[in-house]
Order: C-alpha cells, then structure tokens, then sequence
C-alpha cells in the first residue's frame, strides 16, 4: 500500500474532525435542553465551596468552547499546506497571508485557553480551602455551634458562618501557597496586615472585615435588632505568630474553636439563633422560610 500525503492528511484530520464534531453537537444537546434541576432552588443549604464549584463548572464550559474553536483553524492550517503542497504554481503570498491569519488566530485562542485553565486552578485552589475547612467546622455542631455555608450578600459571599448561644462568626477562608519543603508555613500578624516570607497582604483582612459588616447590617435589616458579627480570617497550612491585636482575628483553622474566644461573648436565645437561620436561608432563597428555619448543619 502505497502511502500518499492524502492518506496522511486524512489520518491526521479526521481524529481532530472527529472530536470537534462531537463536542459541537453536545453543546447544541445543551443549549436546547429545558430540563431544570428539580431541587437547585429548594436546597434548604448551601453546600461548602458552591459559589465556587459553580465557577469552575462555568470555566469548564468555556474550556470547551475553546478547545472546540482551536480545532477549526487547526484543521485550516494543515488544509493550507496541503494546497501549497499539491499546487506548486499558486500564489505563495496568499498562503503567506492565510499561514499568518491562521497562526494568529490558534496563538489567541491558545492565550485564552492558558488564562481560563489558570483561572479554573486559582478556583480549584480556594475550593479545597473551603471544603477543607468545613471538615474542621463539622464537629462543633456536636458542641451547639450552627454551621452555615456559602452565604451570598449582593456581590460578596462569607464562606461560613457560625452561630452560637455565644455571638455570630464570619468566617472567610484564604489560601496562601506554603513555601516548597516546609508542611507549615509561618506568617506574622501586627492586627493590620499579614506579613508572609515572600509578601505582605491586608487584601484578606479588609474581605472578612468588610463581609461581617454586611452581614451584621443584614441581620438589622431581618430581624430589626443590632447583632455584632464577629470577623475570622483563616489560613490553612500557616502558623500565625500574632504580634499585635486588631479587630480580624486570624487563625489556622485547626485551631477553633478556641480562636473563637477572641471576642466578647454576645449571648443569643435560641429565638434569636433561629430568626438568624431564617435569614441566612433567605439570603440565597428566592422564597421566604415562613416557619422556623431548622438548625442547618453540614
């Protein structure tokens, strides 16, 4: 069998066609599906790390258009040097210019596919932070703490809060890559800003702070009474030698809930934890919890 450079372009062709076909053609089965998920809305909670595992599935999604979009002018490509190839007398110039229209076009969709995979690992990143520290969190259900997660307030989301006969806790979760070689990492803390080997932060401080507020100014708008929020940063993988006091109180997060103890007690009925569940649901709900909201956990 004698091998031609037709048979080699089509071997090289019809696998990429292949695939590109069949990823088109699912997301058309997507785009006209009309099926709605039965219980996305009615989930009385918020799993942790949802905001973020919604993200990723959105980038997922994006990832595909573009390898799909890349395969295209990938097959053009090799189409353009097989007609260069078979017809000698053409015109080169032409194919200069489509040789060049075609590499710019792969080099863009190639940046844009190396930002969204960048984008998907950051997402990754803060996603096992998140569901790292509700493994943390889920034992002091046992000692009458209420765990919530995910709880969106406009554009902000609180990654967790805690609710106890002894105040209301804003958790934020912030990963910090560890430097190479160490389990551990240790950072300083003055009460204002985070000192790490390689850089100084306030960025985390300043989310926590403002999410406990907007918290606290929903709780005021829910339940018509004044409620302190309690704001904790929290660093998986770092030690935090504490060298000054402020109004964030940073922490591992192996060390609650002992770091909780921060702050003054501000003792709540169990009326009170209720009506703050009942508000925490209504945050993301788009129904309002007409009885008492049961005692989420998870």
């Amino acid at each position: 069998m004698t091998i031609t450079p037709q048979l080699i372009l089509t071997i090289a062709l019809i696998g990429p066609g292949i695939i590109a076909g069949y990823i088109f053609f699912k997301k058309i089965q997507q785009s006209r599906a009309i099926a709605k998920d039965p219980i996305d809305r009615d989930m009385p909670i918020r799993l942790p790390g949802h905001s973020l595992f919604m993200k990723m599935e959105r980038v997922h999604e994006k990832v595909t258009d573009k390898i799909v979009f890349l395969a295209f002018p990938t097959i053009a490509h090799a189409g353009v040097f097989y007609l260069l190839f078979e017809n000698s007398s053409a015109n080169e110039w032409t194919f200069i210019l489509l040789f060049g229209v075609e590499t710019g076009v792969i080099a863009l969709l190639g940046f844009q596919l190396w930002r969204l995979l960048k984008e998907l690992q950051a997402y990754q990143f803060g996603y096992r932070g998140e569901v790292f520290v509700s493994q943390l969190l889920q034992p002091l259900t046992l000692m009458g703490y209420q765990v919530y997660h995910d709880i969106e307030i406009g554009n902000e989301k609180i990654d967790h809060v805690l609710v106890n006969d002894s105040g209301v806790y804003c958790l934020d979760t912030k990963m910090y890559p560890t430097p190479k070689g160490t389990d551990v990492g240790e950072v300083n803390f003055d009460g204002l800003m985070l000192d790490f080997p390689s850089l100084q932060d306030t960025s985390g401080i300043k989310s926590v702070q403002r999410n406990a507020s907007l918290l606290s100014k929903l709780l005021k708008q829910k339940l018509g009474q004044s409620i302190p929020v309690y704001p904790i940063l929290l660093l998986p993988g770092w030690k935090v030698n504490r060298k000054g006091r402020g109004p964030v109180n940073v922490i591992n997060p192996k060390d609650l809930p002992a770091g909780l103890f921060y702050f003054p007690e501000f003792p709540l009925s169990e009326e009170q934890m209720d009506d703050i569940g009942i508000a925490l649901f209504e945050s993301w709900s788009d129904e309002p919890l007409k009885s008492h909201a049961p005692h989420f956990q998870c």
